[in-house]
């Protein structure tokens, strides 16, 4: 029993000076070396909380090497976050224009010359923030655009940059010497239909003739035999009276 107790007060003793020490060089550490410090530090503070972590943190080799490149790269995604802000040029574009004529039909492979204005007239819009749903589009060095289609069609075309999205213009596109020929066909075709028309018509108009000529020859020569027949009748009846009057002489 005395052995027992001997060996439990011994224990207590240890802890006891095991637990002083624990809380003396608690004490001795500086308020910079504290880990919650640290972690703070390393989130609100990443290059100076690095150096606080290989400093004076206890953590394992492989875990400060984790924690040293997951915080590098979002450290280096912000400074360059920042220089983009701090060195990207300020626009003061507020409108894009595009003016073209677009009451006319153009023909295929025609050059049709489109203009933009926008709002700060230093400014040149690039090449890539022009759009257009079909055909050829050029951005001359005058800043003109010259459109055109080797195909028929109505075409869109449209600007947008930095946000700015300018009017849509709709030019028209036809092949006009296909429509020409079409239109050249069409009315050789109406031609000739009214040419076969007018033959008709004159043929129609020598049958019906041929046939009052018929008819009106058939009417002269039965009138003529009814004429012949007359006469024969007369002559008869003069011939029955003459021998009367012979035969009562």
């Amino acid at each position: 029993m005395k052995f027992k107790k001997n060996t439990e007060w011994e224990f207590k003793h240890m802890k006891n000076n095991f637990d002083s020490k624990q809380h003396q060089e608690s004490q001795k550490q500086k308020w910079y070396e504290h880990v919650g410090v640290i972690i703070c530090a390393i989130i609100f503070c990443f290059p100076f909380g690095l150096f606080l972590m290989w400093k004076y943190a206890t953590w394992k080799q492989i875990l400060k090497t984790l924690i040293s490149v997951v915080m590098g790269f979002w450290g280096v995604l912000f400074l360059i976050s920042i220089l983009a802000l701090l060195f990207s040029p300020s626009s003061s574009l507020k409108s894009i224009i595009i003016n073209a004529d677009t009451s006319i039909v153009y023909d295929i492979n025609d050059d049709v010359h489109l203009e933009y204005l926008i709002s700060d007239s230093s400014e040149m819009l690039p090449t890539e923030a022009f759009h257009w749903s079909g055909g050829n589009l050029v951005l001359e060095d005058d800043g003109i655009l010259k459109f055109s289609s080797d195909k028929e069609g109505v075409f869109e075309i449209w600007a947008e940059h930095t946000g700015i999205k300018s009017n849509l213009v709709m030019i028209r596109v036809e092949d006009k010497t296909a429509l020409q020929q079409e239109q050249e066909k069409e009315l050789a075709e109406m031609k000739a239909e009214m040419e076969e028309s007018i033959r008709e018509e004159i043929k129609e108009e020598a049958r019906i003739k041929a046939e009052e000529e018929k008819a009106a020859a058939e009417a002269k020569a039965a009138e003529g035999g009814r004429r012949k027949s007359r006469r024969r009748c007369q002559g008869s009846s003069r011939s029955t009276k003459a021998s009367g009057g012979n035969s009562r002489k």
